[in-house]
């Protein structure tokens, strides 16, 4: 019993931190899925309703948004557009992710940036567009 308090608080915190994603998806990026973890702190994201390419879906996430969400196909799911993403970590973490994904979302659709590979030679570097 010497874990309980501190078992229960860390459960709860996690549960405000993924009510808190799911409440700033459906309010500002309504076209990415979420999945509810089930006993785990992972959550599972569905970008195909962002209708991006594998390569501009990795560089939204990975250079411009800056979040570290593991793709899918690592885990075997053959959909380039999932991702997910463990919240063992503070919210201000968590918020300010989201707030760069948000950001990086509108400055796309405005025309701000460009996903579009900016790899001279796409051949020269297996690393180029990852």
């Amino acid at each position: 019993n010497k874990g309980e308090q501190w078992l229960d608080e860390m459960l709860s915190y996690l549960q405000e931190t993924v009510d808190w994603i799911e409440h700033f998806i459906a309010t500002h990026m309504s076209n990415i899925k979420m999945f509810r973890p089930e006993g785990t702190y992972q959550i599972w994201f569905d970008f195909s309703g962002l209708a991006l390419s594998e390569e501009q879906l990795k560089r939204l996430i990975f250079n411009e948004a800056k979040m570290g969400l593991t793709p899918g196909n690592w885990f075997g799911v053959t959909e380039s557009h999932f991702m997910r993403m463990n919240i063992a970590t503070s919210r201000d973490n968590i918020i300010a992710s989201f707030e760069l994904l948000a950001n990086a979302l509108n400055a796309y659709h405005n025309g701000s940036i460009t996903l579009q590979s900016t790899c001279q030679d796409k051949q020269s570097s297996s690393n180029c567009c990852n």
